[in-house]
């Protein structure tokens, strides 16, 4: 469906009498922990090196590609926006982690700050890790991969002067690959964000989000899935960004997001979810810089970390982790224009 939807993107591009924007970004990156390994595990991993899933290392060199374009269509006055990206991700420590993205958006604008749109992502084949294989042995492992497709409905709608308020609903479909079909969820979603501009300093928002998991396959496939694996969560999320036009940067900002988790299960055949919940925190910092007209660099750091709560001590530890991640993205703007 993405990818037809993504050819309806590129022919609406070649007929509208409007131009077309491209966007081509390299992005060089670096993560510290791409397992997501507790302390726990990396302890162990010299002893059970099979958990490592081929790698010699806990981080990665990571190079991103990505095109993105961007289309208006004037329809009675108002702008009808396509916007499309596809992009391709490599681990240079992990054969398993290659994979590709897909992003379109739909946005009606009706006004200013006054619009609705439709957006569709799809992940596809994003590994994990190697995990046990439970439907036939307790020792076996095997690498675990999902697929997300993300769709989602909204508005946005100005409140007072420079202040203006964003509502979606979502639904988001995360599908794994077997033997681990029984982690198989629907997920169902809403969020607000609230959006201020600040005159001579830049943008603030608070967005809040909540959803519910429905684990689909439950008491559906083999022996694994008669542990149930729906949860509840609940997001929270702070951007901030100030234009800071210098030698070094025209803008810097930073984000704080925070995701809170809580699993159904009850049943203590299933320790690692039963009464167990997480927070999951990531904090960004970015700084940007045009080189040229059409050339900008975009820097950014993450720190990422997951506190986990279990009845269980051993699966606290084995549930917690800390993540660094940098980046350097280059993007080369284009404008394609057959008039």
């Amino acid at each position: 469906m993405i990818k037809q939807l993504s050819s309806l993107f590129l022919i609406s591009a070649l007929l509208s009498n409007t131009p077309t924007y491209w966007t081509f970004g390299l992005e060089n990156g670096y993560d510290s922990n791409v397992l997501r390994f507790s302390e726990l595990e990396k302890g162990e991993a010299d002893l059970y090196p099979e958990i490592m899933g081929g790698m010699n290392t806990f981080d990665s060199h990571v190079l991103k590609g990505s095109l993105y374009g961007k289309k208006d269509i004037f329809l009675k006055g108002n702008a009808l926006t396509i916007t499309g990206l596809i992009g391709l991700t490599n681990y240079s420590q992990v054969a398993l982690k290659q994979y590709e993205s897909y992003h379109l958006k739909v946005a009606y604008k009706l006004g200013s700050y006054k619009k609705i749109e439709y957006s569709i992502n799809h992940l596809d084949q994003y590994y994990l890790r190697h995990y046990i294989n439970r439907d036939i042995s307790s020792t076996f492992l095997a690498a675990c991969a999902f697929s997300d497709r993300d769709q989602k409905v909204g508005f946005s709608h100005p409140l007072f002067k420079r202040t203006w308020v964003n509502v979606w609903g979502g639904y988001l479909q995360r599908y794994y690959n077997a033997p681990f079909t029984e982690f198989d969820l629907d997920i169902y979603y809403g969020r607000i964000k609230l959006n201020h501009s600040i005159r001579r300093f830049g943008k603030v928002g608070f967005q809040f989000e909540q959803g519910r998991a429905h684990n689909s396959t439950f008491q559906n496939t083999a022996r694994a899935s008669d542990f149930d694996r729906s949860y509840s969560y609940a997001q929270f999320y702070l951007p901030l960004s100030k234009t800071k036009q210098n030698k070094w940067t025209d803008g810097i900002g930073g984000a704080i997001r925070a995701d809170i988790r809580l699993y159904d299960a009850e049943n203590l055949g299933d320790p690692l979810h039963a009464g167990r919940n997480h927070v999951d925190m990531k904090i960004d910092y970015w700084l940007k810089k045009s080189i040229t007209e059409t050339i900008s660099i975009k820097s950014t750091v993450r720190h990422r970390w997951r506190k986990t709560d279990s009845q269980f001590e051993w699966v606290e530890s084995l549930k917690s982790f800390n993540q660094w991640q940098v980046w350097c993205k280059i993007e080369w703007n284009m404008i394609y224009d057959q008039y």
